[in-house]
């Protein structure tokens, strides 16, 4: 990505195991679903926002992991 005046900027590839062990993480913890739902929304925009890219496999895994939260709210509320 190219940042202006001779800079720029490559950003770093998800670690898909990472990203799996962040989201089991959260779904085991303590917290309630909606502190889940928020976690989950600002740590994918995090990702977004400082243009992580990423592979449709990956893309996919965080498909993966909003449907579960999805499916946890609807649980629950």
């Amino acid at each position: 990505m190219d940042l202006g005046e001779g800079y720029y900027f490559e950003p770093p590839l998800i670690d898909e195991e990472q990203e799996n062990d962040f989201v089991n993480k959260l779904m085991n913890s303590s917290k309630t679903t909606t502190d889940k739902a928020l976690t989950l929304i600002y740590h994918n925009l995090h990702q977004r926002i400082f243009g992580t890219v990423i592979s449709e496999r990956q893309l996919l895994q965080l498909i993966k992991s909003w449907l579960m939260v999805a499916r946890e709210l609807l649980m629950y509320h």
